[in-house]
């Protein structure tokens, strides 16, 4: 019903085509012209829809397609990774702090990023195999994943008491501004006596975690 079938009457668009730019830009024009129907590029340049569903897959993960590739990046683009790993550094330069668990949550939330990019450019193909395999929840990298990344950008995690890191990142003017924003507001201490307000250093219970942060190597 949704499909748009390709008439006798369709072929001069596909003939147009022809002469313009590589196979895989090739393939890609026509399934955008034509989606949900795989096997027409493939009769119209000889190659496998098998090859056709690659060529689309690397199109919506945003990768370039090479002839002979199966495979696609285990969990980030080269692209995405390389652009988190220069944010991380850009923080450490300008003397923030940056955390395994916050590395392991912006990863993730990278993972997502690019899953919906994915799936919102197989909805336009519609391709029913991509959008079933880019439907999914970003999950968190496995503990492996996380080390070959931290290598593969010069970078390496190191142990320190969180105590420091929760006073350094609370000094910083944005969360400051936050507190006085968001937190700190007039009803925070409405009905609350002046005896029951207190620094929380007062209680000589600070939280000190080892954590492990995130260095340049």
């Amino acid at each position: 019903m949704g499909k748009r079938l390709l008439l006798k009457r369709s072929v001069k668009p596909l003939s147009s085509l022809r002469q313009r730019g590589s196979l895989a830009q090739l393939v890609l024009a026509c399934l955008l012209l034509f989606p949900g129907q795989p096997t027409l590029p493939a009769r119209e340049w000889g190659i496998t829809t098998r090859q056709v569903y690659s060529i689309a897959r690397c199109w919506c993960r945003g990768i370039l397609f090479t002839q002979g590739h199966n495979r696609l990046p285990s969990y980030l683009t080269s692209e995405m990774s390389s652009r988190l790993a220069e944010q991380v550094r850009q923080q450490i330069a300008r003397g923030q702090v940056v955390t395994s668990s916050e590395v392991i949550q912006r990863l993730t939330q990278s993972r997502s990023t690019e899953l919906h990019q994915a799936y919102s450019r197989a909805l336009r193909l519609r391709l029913n195999g991509l959008t079933r395999i880019f439907n999914q929840e970003a999950q968190p990298p496995s503990d492996s994943y996380v080390r070959q990344w931290l290598n593969n950008h010069q970078l390496s995690l190191g142990v320190s008491s969180t105590t420091e890191l929760n006073r350094i990142n609370a000094s910083y003017a944005s969360n400051i501004r936050n507190w006085f924003d968001n937190v700190y507001t007039p009803d925070l201490v409405d009905g609350v006596q002046s005896r029951c307000v207190f620094n929380m250093n007062e209680t000589m219970l600070p939280l000190d975690i080892k954590e492990k942060i995130v260095r340049v190597r």
